[in-house]
């Protein structure tokens, strides 16, 4: 996880940067490059859909494999919007926490496809909400992940392929 990134940018924007990463590091062979086409799928996660353990009481740290908190559980300040390393001794780092769920999610969803042609992860959108106030206040992120057919092209010289 590119921490000096977070710092500079937000965590959306950083999950969105590394999960593309992840999933388009290893560059196409010499001469080649990947691009995608076809009809676009897409699957938005709603964070109540996944919280980590029902039976623990909500903390506002690593309650759900997508990032939230309430301010009915606990005050949220600047270490509860600040996704950081090793709060409250955990030894965990949050933000590599909540990537490593986002992997999960777009793996699951490759991964049940039932037709021979395979879609794979295109691109992701993760927005940042707060809603409420005073005791009622939520801060949550909504990832959005998109699939497509992925293609390897390779040809002499530099042809102009479609790019979506």
């Amino acid at each position: 996880m590119h921490t000096a990134l977070y710092k500079a940018q937000g965590a959306p924007l950083v999950f969105e940067n590394s999960i593309m990463e992840h999933y388009n590091g290893t560059p196409p062979p010499t001469g080649c490059r990947y691009f995608y086409v076809g009809t676009e799928d897409s699957c938005s996660y709603n964070y109540l859909n996944y919280r980590i353990n029902p039976n623990v009481s909500l903390t506002n740290y690593l309650d759900y494999e997508i990032f939230a908190a309430a301010e009915y559980v606990s005050p949220i300040t600047d270490t509860t919007e600040c996704l950081e390393y090793n709060q409250n001794n955990s030894g965990i780092h949050e933000m590599q926490f909540y990537f490593d769920h986002l992997v999960d999610f777009s793996n699951a969803w490759v991964l049940q496809q039932s037709n021979s042609i395979k879609k794979s992860f295109s691109k992701s959108e993760i927005t940042s909400f707060s809603t409420g106030t005073g005791v009622y206040k939520v801060i949550y992120h909504e990832p959005k992940l998109f699939f497509k057919l992925k293609l390897q092209a390779c040809s002499p010289g530099n042809p102009s392929f479609p790019t979506e």
